[in-house]
């Protein structure tokens, strides 16, 4: 009868453990490989960088979480690059974003980054690969000067 009873609960103890095993923090490996950079621009002039520009920002992230997972990718993108004061407008649409699993230029599936991005069944350890771009415009009154932003990228399953 007592080692009925151990048998059990030894039993219900494996048995659980996979279930609180994943349980667990996630985990996503990213990498920026390039700043989003409009390099000089002249005063009065609008300038795009496209998804495929060498100068477009570039992630790569990967998941370790066995098997496949759902993932959910989200920009928080700014409207102004500012340099104290003054300000240029930033825009950002869904021709000049764009991911793939592999990093080249053919491939690539554009994606809207004011949206949430969805990327279905993504193997464990496999890179996914980012680019983003955007237009700036600047007015014939805007001092000489370098202008920023930020650009914070969330990746969640």
């Amino acid at each position: 009868m007592k080692n009925k009873f151990l048998f059990k609960t030894i039993l219900l103890i494996f048995l659980l453990f996979p279930f609180f095993s994943s349980i667990s923090a996630q985990n996503i490996y990213i990498t920026k490989i390039n700043d989003l950079d409009f390099g000089e621009v002249f005063i009065g002039y609008s300038s795009t960088i496209r998804d495929t520009d060498i100068n477009a920002a570039k992630f790569v992230f990967y998941h370790t979480k066995w098997f496949r997972r759902n993932i959910q990718v989200n920009f928080v993108l700014p409207t102004t690059l500012n340099n104290g004061g003054n300000k240029i407008r930033i825009t950002f649409d869904q021709s000049q974003a764009s991911w793939s699993y592999n990093d080249r230029q053919s491939g690539r599936r554009n994606f809207d980054p004011h949206s949430v991005l969805k990327i279905r069944r993504v193997w464990f350890y496999r890179n996914v690969y980012l680019w983003l771009g955007g237009t700036i415009t600047t007015t014939s009154d805007l001092p000489y000067g370098i202008y920023s932003g930020t650009i914070l990228l969330t990746v969640a399953y």
